[in-house]
């Protein structure tokens, strides 16, 4: 038996954000940026590390009702 304890992972599924959420904060940072396409990935990405670190949380006001209705 090892004495060593196990590393636990940093977050785990049931603490990651949905893709609803993400999708939400992407499109608000989608709207921050003057809404100009072609940085998808870029805005996802971004994103996705905000609310794993806690830097946001998305706001239903500005997202398209097809986002709203996800959540």
């Amino acid at each position: 038996m090892s004495k060593h304890k196990a590393v636990e992972p940093t977050h785990t599924a049931a603490h990651r954000p949905s893709p609803a959420t993400i999708a939400g904060r992407a499109y608000e940072i989608f709207l921050d940026r003057g809404g100009h396409h072609g940085h998808n990935l870029e805005d996802w990405l971004q994103a996705e590390r905000e609310l794993l670190s806690g830097q946001a949380r998305p706001s239903a006001k500005n997202l398209p009702l097809g986002l709203r209705l996800l959540e």
